[in-house]
This record gives C-alpha cells, structure tokens and sequence, in this order.
C-alpha cells in the first residue's frame, strides 16, 4: 500500500486531491487502475505535537511508477500500446 500526504492545500492540489478521490471511489474497476482504499483528513504529528493539518489518500502500490510518467517519458504513446494499457 502507498499513503499520499497533501499538505498545505492550495486550490490546485486541493482539485488534485478532490479528483484522486472522486476517481478512486466512482466504482471503476479494471486492472491498469489503482484501488483507493482510503481518503480522508488528520492531524500531522511530529514528537507528539500537531505540525499540520493534511489530507491523506492510501492505495496500492503503483511498484513500476505511474503510467503517466512513463508516457510523459516517451513523449506520448502509439495508439497500440495506449490501446494495451488503457483499453
């Protein structure tokens, strides 16, 4: 499992997060897509006190990186492949 911290929420990472969610809890279920397990808000604590308050996403562990890095990387992909790993 993989735990996502968002501190410090400005509108950009609050749509991130707020999107994260939304996609993780739609019902969508196939292979090439990451289960959310987990969404929510905490309390960041170092040594016992309050550092921050943050927003939290757990989920699996993408262990080869996400797909968007690796097409980001590539400069995009064939319709071939985007077929493999999309479709």
């Amino acid at each position: 499992m993989c735990i996502k911290i968002f501190k410090e929420l400005d509108e950009a990472t609050q749509k991130t997060f707020e999107a994260e969610v939304t996609a993780g809890t739609s019902g969508l279920k196939h292979p090439n897509v990451i289960k959310l397990h987990a969404a929510g808000r905490s309390d960041l604590k170092v040594d016992g006190s309050v550092v921050a308050d943050v927003f939290f996403i757990v989920m699996e562990l993408a262990a080869n990186g996400e797909s968007f890095d690796y097409v980001e990387l590539a400069g995009g992909l064939e319709d071939k492949y985007a077929r493999q790993i999309f479709g």
